[in-house]
């Protein structure tokens, strides 16, 4: 299930409101995602953004959960991580907040990973890309308070220089390029 992004932005429109037809034509993210994994038997399920202050974080959890019962383990995580260097963690997480104030933290791969152990599952299988683009976009889908554009950007081109946030930059000309690492992991529970 992926939302209507037809006009740039994330995730909503200077309103507010989600792009696209009108709120009659959607259901919530996670009902339906319940709904389908009750109706099938092999498809993974993967969400798209899931903004988790929408919702109590443990109804969130409670939710998610029926999902992954329902589905028998099909539910699928994607998400950003930051390096295992706890030093360029804590500088990538010091740049997403700059970014975005509601941020807490990204995982690193191996907490991630366990995840699934906490929740019962098998080691997942996973698959890795790279969410590759310039910062002017980044910045332009960002929620910066006054002032902290310039920290974020001055951020990016020293990471060019000495690694420091951990992830792929690097500048050509007027223009700073970077690569979000994103892994997609996937655990089943076992037949019963």
């Amino acid at each position: 299930m992926l939302p209507n992004l037809r006009v740039p932005g994330y995730p909503y429109s200077e309103s507010g409101e989600f792009f696209g037809e009108g709120p009659e034509r959607r259901h919530e993210q996670l009902t339906a995602a319940a709904f389908i994994a009750a109706k099938t038997i092999r498809i993974r399920l993967v969400l798209a953004v899931m903004v988790v202050p929408h919702r109590p974080a443990v109804l969130a959890a409670k939710m998610l959960s029926t999902i992954d019962i329902l589905s028998g383990g099909r539910l699928v995580v994607v998400d950003m991580y930051a390096s295992h260097d706890p030093a360029k963690a804590a500088e990538f997480n010091r740049l997403e907040r700059l970014r975005d104030p509601s941020h807490m933290r990204s995982l690193t791969l191996a907490e991630l990973k366990g995840l699934f152990g906490e929740a019962g599952l098998p080691e997942p299988e996973a698959s890795f890309y790279e969410l590759r683009d310039e910062v002017r976009n980044l910045l332009a889908r960002s929620f910066p308070e006054p002032g902290d554009e310039a920290k974020i950007i001055e951020l990016f081109k020293a990471s060019a220089a000495d690694g420091r946030l951990g992830i792929p930059v690097h500048i050509e000309g007027e223009r700073i390029h970077y690569a979000y690492p994103v892994a997609i992991l996937a655990a089943q529970l076992p037949a019963q």
